[in-house]
């Protein structure tokens, strides 16, 4: 049940940031989008790992599985995102304290932020 919740707000979310970002362009707001937009897509990403299914499971995988081109340090940041030399239940758990903890952290901050420096 809580699965299915989380996965429609996670659509209605994407749709109202759709929305948004046509509302910015249209009203030509678009030089100030700021790192906001980019934390949002971390939510969206850590997000797959919440209802612990197959489709999370090869999300995280593959997500995972990307910083692994950067040469020298690529397994290094690997490990660290995963918790461990392959995915499991601690790289899902720690993606759930991501989405939960880490993520709305950093977007707090980001914002009080911007706040501080609008003028």
């Amino acid at each position: 049940m809580t699965g299915s919740v989380h996965r429609w707000s996670a659509s209605i979310m994407v749709l109202m940031m759709i929305l948004h970002v046509f509302h910015v362009y249209l009203t030509g707001e678009f030089p100030r989008i700021h790192l906001g937009y980019r934390c949002g897509f971390g939510w969206h990403v850590t997000g797959y790992s919440l209802p612990r299914d197959q489709i999370g499971y090869w999300a995280v995988n593959i997500v995972t599985d990307v910083p692994e081109a950067i040469p020298l340090i690529g397994s290094l940041l690997v490990e660290l995102l995963r918790g461990s030399a392959s995915v499991g239940q601690s790289t899902l758990t720690l993606f759930t304290v991501y989405n939960t903890f880490g993520l709305p952290l950093l977007n707090c901050f980001i914002y009080v932020d911007a706040l501080s420096n609008d003028t």
